[in-house]
């Protein structure tokens, strides 16, 4: 018998009809029905649930997701990753105070006040949001700003929980404004005085005060150079501060020369810049010893 084929006939057109045989029109179908099977999702089975991995998540953030006790130490019970990249500690060695306590990376000229700040808010059974200096593991120090709130348990001492970012870039930032505007104004108070006053002692004293507030002094002074004796001799000072007193620590080989040595550092006091300068009263209490044998 003959192979069926397709056969071609003309049209009113011109153009070549295709007549389809049997076989190719079943291979159509065959296509079709595949292509409907794969369009259809599959709901015999249920969807595979999310699990949400809070530690994941925790260990990822900028910063230190943390919580504590509310002790001495601030000990630490749970601290993520981040702790590194901010204090240069791994967790480990916070957790449970192993290397180091959080309370001794604060900064000792902030602890008073953050400890006062944490527990002012507690009292109130608010949460708290304070910002202090750390002093990281190369010894350098970072701001950094703490948010956090108190947890309930009436089991054992009380915990607390939060999160600790570095602001330090923030705070530069806004350190420098704050000096450039503050060497602005100390300038045009200079040249204010400048002009307004011919005495130059007058002059002297708004020059020290802007001096002594930019460099976050105490005293400053004035002093001359005298070309004749070719030194430099005192002309004016300005001080912050009433009251000196100086502790120096001296060893002597003998019982004999304590006294000298206590006659010498009177004398030094007695003559020192400091006595002569300003009007201060400095206190004297040297620690003399006799040297071990």
């Amino acid at each position: 018998m003959g192979k069926q084929k397709e056969v071609g006939t003309g049209s009113p057109s011109g153009r070549q009809s295709t007549k389809r045989t049997p076989k190719s029109i079943s291979r159509q179908f065959d296509l079709r029905d595949e292509i409907y099977a794969r369009s259809q999702v599959d709901t015999s089975q249920p969807p595979t649930p999310y699990t949400f991995d809070s530690n994941s998540l925790l260990n990822n953030l900028p910063g230190i997701a943390y919580r504590c006790r509310n002790d001495s130490n601030w000990t630490m019970e749970y601290v993520s990753r981040g702790c590194t990249q901010l204090t240069g500690y791994q967790p480990e060695d916070l957790i449970k105070n192993h290397t180091i306590s959080f309370e001794s990376l604060i900064h000792p000229d902030d602890r008073q006040d953050v400890r006062q700040k944490v527990e002012q808010t507690l009292a109130e059974n608010k949460p708290f949001d304070i910002i202090y200096r750390i002093r990281t593991r190369s010894g350098s120090t970072k701001w950094v700003r703490e948010m956090g709130h108190a947890l309930s348990n009436h089991h054992r001492e009380p915990l607390l929980e939060g999160f600790i970012t570095d602001i330090t870039e923030g705070k530069n930032n806004e350190q420098r404004l704050i000096n450039q505007m503050e060497r602005f104004l100390a300038l045009r108070r200079i040249d204010m005085a400048i002009n307004a006053s011919l005495d130059l002692r007058v002059t002297l004293d708004i020059l020290l005060d802007q001096v002594m507030l930019l460099l976050h002094v105490d005293a400053a002074d004035v002093l001359l150079f005298n070309p004749i004796t070719q030194m430099l001799e005192y002309s004016n000072g300005k001080y912050r501060f009433t009251e000196i007193t100086l502790h120096p620590h001296v060893t002597v080989k003998t019982q004999q020369e304590i006294e000298l040595a206590r006659q010498i550092l009177q004398d030094a006091h007695d003559n020192c810049l400091i006595s002569n300068s300003i009007v201060a009263q400095v206190k004297l209490f040297p620690d003399i010893r006799v040297a071990a044998e």
